[in-house]
């Protein structure tokens, strides 16, 4: 039997011994979309244990059943793999596999993220840290450019008098200049 529909009505009467879906299915979440359909058919299939497999495009498996329009779903009804047993029993055994691989990498990728985002928490704490600190032991120094130069600038010979002491040792300084 070809297509969602077909699907839930042999399923309704218990008479599918496998389903053929296409990964590929279009997401349509409003009320009675295609969305449901396809969990209404996960659920049933999950009660009366029946396989489903993820097949080809829906492009593919409608050229595959010899139609020019795109199949959502094939149905395997209990008698309907006669004459083709071996080809049957070949195909669950592989999707049991390929289930089992699939589980074991999508493993390996969560602890991957898992991982990645465990040292991205230490690398911000570390950052935030630095950044609290202004020298870190075995950190080069390095002046801070935020600051603006300094406007005055430091002559050799020429040290600094506060304007106070200025005043009182110009007269002395000017008449030595000027009787000297």
């Amino acid at each position: 039997a070809v297509g969602l529909r077909e699907a839930i009505k042999y399923l309704k009467v218990k008479k599918v011994s496998c389903i053929l879906m296409a990964p590929d299915l279009d997401r349509i979440s409003s009320k009675g979309g295609l969305d449901s359909t396809v969990d209404d058919i996960k659920d049933m299939c999950k009660e009366q244990n029946v396989p489903i497999v993820f097949t080809m495009s829906r492009y593919k498996l409608g050229r595959t059943c010899l139609r020019k329009t795109p199949i959502s779903c094939v149905t395997i009804l209990n008698r309907g793999f006669q004459g083709s047993d071996e080809n049957y029993k070949l195909m669950l055994e592989l999707r049991d596999q390929l289930k089992e691989s699939y589980a074991a990498r999508l493993n390996i990728e969560i602890q991957t993220l898992q991982t990645a985002q465990h040292q991205n928490a230490i690398k911000n704490i570390q950052q935030q840290q630095q950044s609290q600190l202004r020298y870190v032991p075995g950190m080069d120094f390095v002046p801070s450019t935020s600051r603006p130069p300094s406007s005055l600038k430091y002559s050799p010979g020429k040290e600094f008098v506060p304007k106070s002491q200025m005043a009182k040792s110009q007269p002395e300084d000017e008449g030595r200049a000027l009787g000297g």
